[in-house]
């Protein structure tokens, strides 16, 4: 019986390799996020926040349309009902 390893193929090496560098690269990109978070997470909190205004004051907007549509709607009704008391 020989005490020699059998030799590993060249590709099965160089893709552990890279699956080590791979996983190094994660690793890395996994700790820069984490160390990054703060920051990250105020800039996140500044686009919701300004998302949010933009929507209330877009829902203000529509709301003041819509009561001004109310009040043009009960002017045409009145008007209407005055033209068919005229008609009758």
């Amino acid at each position: 019986m020989s005490d020699t390893l059998p030799e590993v193929p060249s590709w099965l090496a160089t893709a552990a390799t890279l699956a080590v560098a791979a996983l190094g690269t994660l690793g890395g990109f996994i700790i820069a996020l984490v160390n990054r978070t703060p920051a990250l997470q105020s800039a996140i909190d500044q686009r919701l926040q300004t998302l949010i205004e933009g929507y209330e004051k877009r829902i203000v907007d529509l709301t003041e349309e819509v009561h001004s549509l109310r009040e043009e709607v009960k002017s045409l009704r009145q008007a209407l009902d005055v033209a068919r008391a005229v008609a009758d």
